[in-house]
């Protein structure tokens, strides 16, 4: 495997992720945003209580995820807790909330837009579910992969995706 190539491809999917070690981050933080919605989308609630659960959520799920990091640090360095190391971890797994973006923005625009409530909280489901697809599609073709390893990896967004819009129907 060589290089990421460089372009605009690279520097849109860079301007998501941020640093390559932080793309897990971003599939916790559109996976996270995506089960919430589809939690969210069988209730009666209006679309904007639900994008301010998915964001409390993400938030916690960010505060808690570094400092889990923080401690199996600490733990494996004998170390006590330092707040610039916390922080540190924070910024690195930032991340998990840019890949929430996109689904909260399209609810808010659907919302905005006159759709139902549960059709703008569907409508931020089905885009977490696509941007799995196309996260796993662009690793793939920016790791240069072959054709094969393309066609398996985008399957294996689409697969999680395709999760996220059963968890839609299967939650009540």
């Amino acid at each position: 495997m060589t290089s990421a190539p460089d372009g605009a491809a690279a520097t849109l999917f860079s301007a998501v992720v941020g640093r390559p070690e932080n793309a897990s981050s971003v599939i916790y933080g559109i996976i996270t945003v995506g089960a919430v919605l589809a939690a969210e989308g069988n209730r009666n609630e209006p679309y904007w209580r639900s994008v301010g659960a998915a964001i409390l959520i993400l938030l916690l799920y960010w505060v808690v995820h570094a400092w889990s990091v923080d401690s199996g640090d600490r733990l494996e360095k004998r170390r006590a807790f330092e707040g610039p190391a916390f922080l540190a971890e924070l910024r690195a797994e930032f991340s998990i909330m840019r890949g929430a973006v996109a689904p909260i923005a399209a609810v808010i625009l659907a919302g905005v837009a006159g759709a139902t409530d549960q059709r703008a909280v569907f409508i931020g489901t089905i885009v977490s579910a696509m941007m799995l697809v196309l996260f796993e599609f662009s690793v793939a073709v920016l790791g240069r992969l072959g054709a094969r390893q393309v066609v398996i990896q985008t399957a294996a967004g689409g697969a999680f995706g395709m999760a996220l819009i059963v968890l839609r129907f299967v939650v009540v």
